[in-house]
C-alpha cells in the first residue's frame, strides 16, 4: 500500500510513463511525476483534466484510489480496483452470513468509541464539563445495536456544544461544507481499503441504504469523524463558502493526522486500513477483541495545518 495522497487542483492531463503518474499542468508550470507504487489516494478537482485509460488501469493494478470532485469541491466519484482481493467470493459469503448479533455488537462498539472521541474533542476545545459528563453517560447507555439511538442523542448535544446552539448539522453553512468535505475524504479512504480487502461496500453493519454502494464505509468512518470536527473548530475563523484551497488541503491532510490504536500512534489512513483488516478477521472468528478502535487525541500543532 502506498503512503502519499496527491491533491491536484489544476492539470491539463494525467497519464502514466515508467510506472509513474505524470501530471501535465500547462500554463508554463513545471510538469510533475510521482511513482505510482508510492501513492495511496489521488484527489482531482480540475473538471477539464484529461485522464488516460492506461493510467486508470495502472492505478487499479497498484490499488490506488482516484477521487474526482464536483463543482462544489465535494468528492463526486471514485475509481477503485474491481478485483483487489484473491478470495473475494469467500469474503462476500462471510459478509452475507454474518449473524445479526455480531453486527449489533460491532455497532455498539463503534458508537461507544465515537461518543468517547466526541467527548474528548469537547474537552480539548470548549472544555464544557457538564457536556462531557453527559456524553460519558450517553456512552454507557449504548447497548447492542444501539437500540436507544444514543448516537443521535449524543450528536445533538455534541454539535450544539461545539459549534453553538444555532448550528444546524445539515444546513447550508461554511461549517457544514467543511465537515462534509472532510467526512467525504475519510470515507473515500475507507472505500479504498474495503475494496482492497475484498469486502462488498454495499453490505453495511448499520447503514443499509438501497442506493448507497458504500454502506460499510459509512459505518466504519464514525469513530474517525472527530479528527474532522476538531480541525473545523480550530479553523472556524478561516472558513468560507466555497471552501478555500487551504482549507480543502488541510482537510485532505487529516489522513496524515494520528490516532491511538491499542496504545500506539498511527496515521489515520493506516489506522483505517487496519480497522478494515480487523473487521475481516472478526468476520472469520467472531472474536470482537480482534477489533481495535481509534482513540482521538490532539496532535502537535504542526500536524494541524
Amino acid at each position: 500500500m502506498g503512503f502519499r495522497q496527491i491533491y491536484i487542483e489544476k492539470a491539463k492531463k494525467l497519464s502514466t510513463s515508467d510506472n509513474c503518474l505524470e501530471i501535465v499542468r500547462g500554463e508554463g508550470k513545471e510538469d510533475l511525476s510521482f511513482p505510482i507504487e508510492d501513492l495511496d489516494l489521488i484527489f482531482l478537482e480540475d473538471p477539464n483534466a484529461v485522464i488516460s485509460v492506461r493510467l486508470l488501469d495502472a492505478l487499479a493494478e497498484k490499488g490506488v484510489s482516484l477521487i474526482v470532485c464536483g463543482q462544489n469541491y465535494l468528492p463526486s466519484a471514485q475509481v477503485i480496483p474491481f478485483n483487489g482481493y484473491y478470495k473475494q467470493s469467500e469474503t462476500l459469503n462471510l459478509q452475507i452470513g454474518q449473524l445479526p448479533s455480531k453486527k449489533n455488537k460491532l455497532w455498539e462498539m463503534i458508537i461507544r468509541q465515537k461518543i468517547a472521541n466526541q467527548a474528548e474533542v469537547l474537552r480539548q476545545t470548549v472544555n464544557d464539563e457538564s457536556a462531557c459528563v453527559l456524553m460519558k453517560d450517553y456512552r454507557e447507555q449504548v447497548k447492542s445495536g444501539d437500540e436507544k439511538n444514543m448516537e443521535g442523542i449524543a450528536a445533538r448535544l455534541y454539535f450544539k456544544t461545539l459549534f453553538g446552539e444555532q448550528f444546524i448539522r445539515f444546513g447550508e453553512s461554511a461549517v457544514t461544507s467543511a465537515l462534509n468535505y472532510g467526512y467525504s475524504i475519510l470515507t473515500g479512504a475507507l472505500i479504498r481499503s474495503i475494496a482492497a480487502n475484498g469486502l462488498n461496500g454495499n453490505l453495511g453493519i448499520w447503514h443499509r441504504g438501497a442506493q448507497n454502494a458504500n454502506n460499510l464505509a459509512c459505518d466504519f468512518v464514525e469513530p474517525f469523524r472527530q479528527v474532522v470536527d476538531f480541525f473545523v473548530y480550530r479553523h472556524l475563523s478561516e472558513l468560507t463558502l466555497p471552501l478555500s484551497r487551504a482549507c480543502r488541503g488541510g482537510l485532505i491532510n487529516l489522513l496524515n493526522y494520528s490516532v491511538e490504536v491499542r496504545g500506539k500512534k498511527y496515521q489515520v489512513s493506516y489506522a483505517m486500513s487496519q480497522f478494515v483488516s480487523d473487521f475481516l478477521n472478526y468476520l472469520k472468528s467472531g472474536d470482537i477483541t480482534l477489533m481495535a478502535f481509534p482513540l482521538f487525541f490532539v496532535n502537535e500543532e504542526s500536524c494541524l495545518e
